[in-house]
């Protein structure tokens, strides 16, 4: 109904009030929009000046690349953190920390924006990821989609785990995962060039990247759509992305010498992580832990073979939502499994979630502890939260449980309904 034909009680609306309700009306899904990145960019600015550890850190290796030469030759000498240990962090972080240094900003503020201008770009991945899906489902981009990828985009934004990690504790997790998410949009739409060099890209910022492989290595497997020689561009790309530092006098030993230091860099089964492990001996710390690293590193990769197994031996049907599905069962599945994992390690999975939720109304649930996980272990780090490891892990060992049964029986679904349609 026009709103110019509604009446009021107490007489006609004037005209120009009428047309400004129609041009709202009219637009409204574009207004909601403007309206939500509005508020989150005030809630991220809320935080500009909060600091931690991590933080002090990064300032530290800011004021290591500015006296080094900042963009020409920063990355040429040796750089330390605040309490005067070497830097570990891949060289194309500190690549861009250079370019910071050239910027008449405060360093703190430089983190803190280049974090927040990730936080859009995932959001924008997801959404572009929901799209692919309603475009599959209805052979059109109608406007519930739109709609749909307001709201996907929409709550990314504003989701507190996404700006806490970035504006409050200053943390690059969101770069790694942009370039998972274009690289899984690329597989979706079958260009698997691009898949391998921003996969590349992605790992070349974190080495906690190299948990999407699995994943990657079951489509190659099951699919058969590309050579094992794409595989090639990972370390390529890697390569390429460490090109400044080479230029500035690093070595290809020095650049891939920060991956291989970052391997077994830690002495515990769990670095904050509520993993399954902590459900079986609790938290596990030198020569006890080395004792056990191996045999769970290897219940890892059987946990993750048995799923791919069934995916296999089920001929499941890759679709959008499928694949979006297994690659975040796996992940997840990875995270939740292996040693070491940081208390930030589950962001990729997490992200994939909000995408997952517009998929599957049934995760709702399960996305609520999902997001409770993350809440109480940032808690910790950044409020001084008290935690009961055991039962947080046994919450998010049920989570994964959750998603486990109910994305698999969707994919199985998905698999009877096209074998079905195929009759």
């Amino acid at each position: 109904m026009k709103l110019r034909n509604i009446k009021l009680n107490k007489g006609q609306m004037p005209k120009a009030e009428i047309m400004l309700l129609e041009f709202i009306h009219n637009n409204i899904t574009y207004i909601f929009l403007a309206f939500i990145i509005l508020l989150s960019i005030v809630i991220r600015y809320s935080f500009r000046d909060s600091m931690n550890t991590d933080l002090e850190d990064y300032l530290a290796w800011y004021d290591g690349i500015k006296a080094n030469g900042g963009l020409f030759g920063g990355l040429s000498g040796d750089i330390y953190n605040s309490r005067g240990e070497l830097c570990n962090y891949p060289y194309p972080f500190l690549f861009i920390i250079s370019i910071m240094t050239c910027l008449p900003i405060n360093p703190l503020h430089a983190f803190k924006i280049t974090s927040c201008i990730v936080d859009y770009l995932n959001a924008g991945a997801i959404a572009s990821i929901v799209m692919h899906f309603c475009k599959e489902k209805n052979n059109t981009i109608d406007k519930k989609t739109k709609q749909l990828m307001v709201l996907a985009f929409s709550i990314v934004v504003i989701h507190p785990i996404v700006f806490l990690n970035s504006a409050m504790w200053g943390q690059s997790d969101g770069l790694y995962v942009f370039w998972i998410l274009l690289s899984l949009i690329c597989l979706i739409k079958e260009k698997f060039l691009w898949v391998f060099i921003l996969f590349g890209i992605g790992l070349s910022f974190k080495l906690q990247a190299i948990i999407v492989l699995p994943f990657l290595l079951f489509y190659y497997f099951y699919k058969k759509r590309f050579s094992i020689v794409y595989f090639a561009f990972i370390p390529l790309s890697i390569i390429v992305m460490n090109l400044p530092a080479i230029m500035q006098g690093r070595t290809i030993k020095d650049v891939l010498g920060v991956y291989v230091s970052n391997v077994g860099l830690f002495s515990s089964i769990s670095m904050r992580y509520p993993s399954f492990w902590l459900l079986i001996c609790g938290v596990l710390t030198g020569d006890e832990y080395l004792l056990v690293k191996r045999a769970t590193i290897i219940v890892t990769i059987a946990a993750l073979a048995v799923t791919m197994y069934i995916w296999i031996v089920k001929c499941v049907k890759l679709k959008v939502d499928t694949i979006v599905y297994m690659a975040f069962l796996l992940i997840y599945m990875a995270v939740l499994f292996l040693p070491e994992m940081h208390d930030r390690y589950g962001y990729i999975y997490e992200i994939l979630a909000i995408a997952i939720l517009f998929m599957e109304k049934k995760t709702l649930i399960p996305f609520f502890f999902l997001s409770f996980i993350s809440f109480r272990t940032y808690g910790r780090y950044l409020f001084g939260l008290e935690l009961d490891y055991f039962w947080l892990s046994l919450t998010n060992v049920l989570t994964f449980i959750a998603y486990y049964i109910i994305l698999n029986r969707k994919i199985f679904d998905s698999n009877i309904q096209s074998i079905s349609h195929e009759k």
